[in-house]
């Protein structure tokens, strides 16, 4: 009698340990570890031993505006309607009315 418990308890144990190992695992499967920082040393600065060039002129502005004398109106046409323009979408079917305002002699 003993001995049966002593199994069944080494059998559960065993079997979180297993679960643990595995849920861990499919954790790291599914978010890898970061990638680690590695310093290394500065290789020696090479200094350039061309001789110095000659910076480009600079760009002039460009010429100021002329004002406007008038403010220039869109011309836009706009479309008039006599009648509503007809809605081409078909109507929903009826629905029947709530309950509470039912005939209930119908019923």
């Amino acid at each position: 009698m003993i001995e049966n418990l002593v199994y069944t308890a080494l059998a559960t144990l065993l079997v979180i340990v297993v679960l643990h190992i595995g849920v861990f695992w499919v954790s790291r499967i599914i978010q890898p570890p970061k990638p680690k920082v590695v310093y290394m040393q500065q290789p020696p600065q090479q200094y350039n031993t061309l001789p110095p060039q000659v910076a480009p002129a600079p760009i002039p502005p460009p010429p100021p505006m002329a004002p406007q004398s008038q403010a220039v109106v869109p011309d836009i046409k706009l479309p008039t309607y006599d009648t509503p323009p007809v809605n081409t979408k078909p109507s929903p079917p009826s629905l029947p009315p709530p309950i509470e305002t039912r005939d209930p002699a119908r019923s």
